[in-house]
């Protein structure tokens, strides 16, 4: 994905899984001997090994890979999941605009990666997204 389609796209599950993906090394993991057992797991955190003693969201086993992927936390729309990803760098910025029409708008800035969108999750994810290289020169 490159820069452009990374500032193109839209809130919402793809946008989530790709957050997962390049921030956390998320991935499907299936139960051995069983084609019908799925749960998403990566680099989360501590508990990430334990996901049904306190671990990650509310992560379950789901009966297809694409239903694991609907457990990951909804990074782009909500504002403590996308909060998770912004304490991650050194000093990003986060700010909230309005103009004289009181129309208001978000921009991140991580290092020297600069993105302004709609909502402050919005914002924060493609920000972190392209200051890790989430998208290809």
């Amino acid at each position: 994905m490159n820069e452009q389609q990374i500032r193109d796209m839209k809130p919402g599950p793809e946008m989530d899984r790709l957050i997962a993906k390049t921030l956390y090394n998320a991935r499907p993991c299936g139960l051995e001997g069983r084609e019908d057992m799925f749960i998403i797991i990566g680099d989360f955190g501590p508990n990430d090994a334990r996901p049904f003693l306190g671990g990650w969201y509310d992560r379950h086993w789901s009966t297809t890979e694409e239903k694991a992927w609907e457990s990951i936390p909804k990074y782009s729309i909500d504002i403590s999941a996308a909060w998770e990803i912004f304490v991650k760098f050194d000093m990003p910025i986060l700010k909230k605009w309005f103009d004289q029409d009181d129309t208001d708008w978000y921009t991140c800035r991580i290092g020297t990666i600069i993105i302004s969108a709609r909502t402050a999750p919005e914002a924060i994810c493609k920000a972190a997204l392209l200051a890790i290289g989430g998208a290809e020169s």
